[in-house]
């Protein structure tokens, strides 16, 4: 349960960042961030999960285009300025994924070096 708050609070500090970057103003609604990050993450485990094999790539395309009606909605943005916010965020979802994966793989397979 710990690690489900660690990485929420994590998703939502990131897409923070990249709103308040993009928009060049101070944003302090917390929540309404929070939420968009929480539904894009929902989104993709649905999608992903329902689509087989490959396809379940898709789910990040799917959460990107819900991402970027969701941030537009709730967060004051429009619409393409919040799908390039979305896609910097899976970005940053992916890459993250990508160095925890290299790093366990490398503790699974016992070159810690």
């Amino acid at each position: 349960m710990l690690g489900l708050i660690v990485i929420v609070a994590m998703d939502t500090a990131a897409l923070m960042l990249i709103i308040r970057v993009m928009e060049n103003e101070d944003i302090d609604d917390w929540f309404r961030v929070g939420v968009c990050a929480v539904l894009m993450s929902i989104v993709m485990s649905v999608v992903s999960n329902v689509l087989p094999g490959l396809w379940a790539l898709l789910g990040f395309a799917v959460a990107a285009g819900a991402g970027a009606l969701l941030i537009s909605a709730l967060c004051g943005m429009s619409v393409k300025r919040a799908g390039i916010a979305a896609a910097i965020f899976w970005g940053y979802k992916i890459a993250l994924a990508l160095l925890c994966l290299g790093m366990f793989a490398g503790m699974a397979a016992g070159t810690n070096s």
